[in-house]
């Protein structure tokens, strides 16, 4: 199980990336995966927030009244990293795809022709099934352990 301080060594490596994202300018055309990229950023930073919240609580509950909340933190942890983990990996995506443009209008393709290989080769971004996916998983779980340390300190279990 990942720790929350491994956690938040790996948001903070993320967060650099979404720093140069954010800094990097596009082609017009590339414009809308940086906008994709940029806009699951803010939903990766809010379940990282919900789990360093979480994170908090654990150390206030104490080990002898963990009961399941273990389990639980432990899966809000693990959706948090995998939500950085993909998001990751389709940013690597983008940043090859736009080093390819790049490279082939630094040679002499034109921007036209560039941006249709370089669709050809890494796609139109905007998302990828597995990012959609974490995505619509990590939800449940971060509101589910949220809602069971709500109820735990409300003395409701």
């Amino acid at each position: 199980m990942i720790s929350p301080e491994a956690l938040k060594d790996k948001a903070r490596a993320w967060a650099a990336q979404v720093v140069e994202l954010n800094n990097t300018p596009v082609p017009a055309d590339m414009q809308k995966w940086k906008d994709s990229l940029m806009k699951y950023a803010k939903y990766v930073k809010e379940s990282i927030e919900a789990v360093f919240g979480s994170a908090e609580e654990l150390k206030d509950l104490g080990v002898n009244q963990l009961g399941s909340f273990g389990f639980v933190s432990a899966a809000v942890i693990a959706a948090a990293v995998a939500a950085i983990t993909y998001w990751s990996t389709d940013y690597a995506k983008f940043r090859n795809a736009l080093s390819e443009r790049k490279r082939l209008e630094s040679i002499g393709t034109d921007p036209k022709t560039a941006a249709e290989l370089t669709e050809k080769l890494y796609g139109s971004g905007g998302g990828s099934f597995t990012t959609n996916l974490v995505r619509d998983l990590t939800a449940p779980v971060v509101f589910l352990g949220g809602a069971w340390l709500l109820a735990k300190q409300l003395d409701l279990l």
